[in-house]
């Protein structure tokens, strides 16, 4: 029996860059967005919203620009949220998201930039505007692991958003009518584990 054809699309058509890299960047892509629906629940599925109807709420919410949104979260905690243990974790968790956010749009906001000259083979080399109103570029270099790595931080940043939410919805629920899997999230007091805030993703002016 023959041997199948290896999978190399989108070779030879053109170049996208290693097959690696780009499985990491689709993992940051799609895991980036799992934990922005998480932050943008830790505001509207919390139980003092309760008298607001679904449609005014996500309304006001999503007429929020993305940086607007955890700002207004954050002062939603603390101003409405009684307990303290989930106001610090709460602001620990929009903390990582700010984080999470710069490097999903340093990563996947860039194009690949092919290092012909003097480039590593096993890195993966992107390049983007400096900013919205500068025309100039800057540089990112990742190796593997180091895409993979910002993956599985924001997938820890998933958990945590997910751990506040089941807790605040649940908390005054009788135990015995909640899912037995979620149960340890409602107890009193809560424990959440804050995780480290990690440093931001440096870009150069050189490639």
């Amino acid at each position: 029996m023959d041997k199948p054809e290896a999978d190399i699309w989108p070779l030879p058509k053109f170049n996208a860059g290693d097959g690696k890299a780009l499985h990491a960047v689709g993992v940051i892509s799609l895991t980036f967005v799992q934990f922005e629906r998480g932050v943008d629940n830790l505001f509207l599925h919390h139980p003092a919203h309760g008298q607001i109807s679904r449609d005014l709420l996500h309304h006001y919410f999503y007429s929020l620009n993305e940086q607007q949104r955890p700002s207004v979260t954050r002062k939603f905690y603390r101003e409405q949220e009684a307990d303290p243990l989930v106001v610090k974790a709460t602001e620990n968790v929009l903390e990582f998201f700010d984080w999470a956010h710069d490097a999903r749009n340093k990563i996947l906001h860039s194009e690949l930039y092919p290092a012909a000259f003097g480039g590593r083979h096993d890195t993966f080399y992107l390049t983007k505007r400096a900013g919205k109103r500068d025309s100039g570029s800057i540089y990112l270099a990742f190796k593997v692991h180091e895409l993979r790595d910002v993956a599985e931080k924001m997938r820890a940043g998933v958990v945590a958003a997910a751990e506040i939410n089941i807790h605040v919805r649940y908390r005054d629920v009788d135990p015995l009518k909640i899912e037995r899997s979620l149960r340890v999230y409602a107890v009193k007091p809560p424990s959440f584990t804050l995780l480290p805030i990690p440093g931001k993703i440096k870009a150069t002016e050189t490639p």
